[in-house]
């Protein structure tokens, strides 16, 4: 499925991926797959529970844990890395048609002297469904500057 694109916030941010873990959200007002908000003034003691524009890295990491994966990008003089999280939403396992066979069976008394005849039967194959819930965090010079979220889902077949 394709993600929608995010509005032109930093020439790097068409580039950000990342997954949350279930205690961080974007924001409850924000749609996914747009850019991170401003910071707003913190109330004294108040604890942020959501990623915002412009947190450090430092931030993050103590909101968020460390990222699965970090690429480095280029971005002239500064200093631009992509942070992947994935955090697994769930599995299921589906039977899936996967092809049709002609087989012998009985098909009554009548115009056919054996009394055999075929008739169509589907064949399954058991398909296992992994969601996940990726979040990219566009980080420049340490503060972040755009987060998208999406679901992934991983297909497999067994017997």
């Amino acid at each position: 499925m394709k993600s929608p694109s995010l509005p032109p916030v930093h020439l790097l941010a068409g580039l950000a991926l990342a997954v949350l873990p279930a205690q961080a959200l974007i924001s409850a007002d924000q749609p996914a797959g747009t850019e991170a908000k401003p910071a707003a003034p913190a109330r004294p003691g108040a604890v942020k529970r959501e990623l915002e524009k412009g947190m450090t890295a430092g931030q993050i990491v103590a909101l968020i844990g460390k990222p699965e994966s970090i690429e480095k990008m280029k971005a002239g003089d500064a200093k631009a890395e992509k942070w992947i999280y994935r955090r697994d939403l769930g599995h299921r396992v589906e039977p899936d048609a996967t092809t049709v066979v002609n087989e012998e069976t009985f098909v009554g008394i009548g115009g056919n002297s054996n009394m055999i005849g075929t008739r169509p039967v589907m064949q399954y194959s058991m398909k296992q469904i992994d969601t996940y819930r990726v979040t990219a965090l566009l980080m420049v010079n340490d503060k972040l500057v755009v987060a998208k979220q999406w679901n992934e889902q991983k297909v497999s077949y067994g017997q």
